[in-house]
């Protein structure tokens, strides 16, 4: 799934669980998410069984295992687990306003 295609996959995702009850497990929640999102509902619906992003999904736990990753809510801010759990507004901002400055003082030098 591309990026832009997965965030307009997940953002909806946790309101249908939350707010209707949806099983995100269930075909055919997926590939309604899957249509909302302007993806192909039956390419979605064959995804489950084939092994397409086995090797992305791999790579993925290896790298959340690699910087600690347990649980979620984790974030990542400049390849580096910094904040994890439920974290404020306040501290969430924090942590972006570091990594930018983080990123920024990278590219003066």
């Amino acid at each position: 799934m591309q990026s832009a295609a997965a965030s307009a996959v997940s953002v909806p995702a946790p309101r249908r669980h939350t707010g209707e009850g949806a099983h995100l497990g269930a075909p055919d929640v997926l590939t309604g998410l899957a249509a909302d999102a302007g993806l192909d509902p039956a390419g979605v619906r064959t995804m489950p069984a084939g092994t397409a992003f086995a090797d992305a999904v791999r790579a993925d736990l290896l790298r959340a295992r690699h910087l600690g990753v347990s649980g979620v809510p984790s974030f990542v801010f400049n390849g580096a687990r910094t904040a994890f759990g439920a974290e404020s507004v306040a501290a969430l901002t924090a942590h972006l306003d570091q990594a930018l400055a983080a990123g920024a003082a990278r590219t003066d030098t």
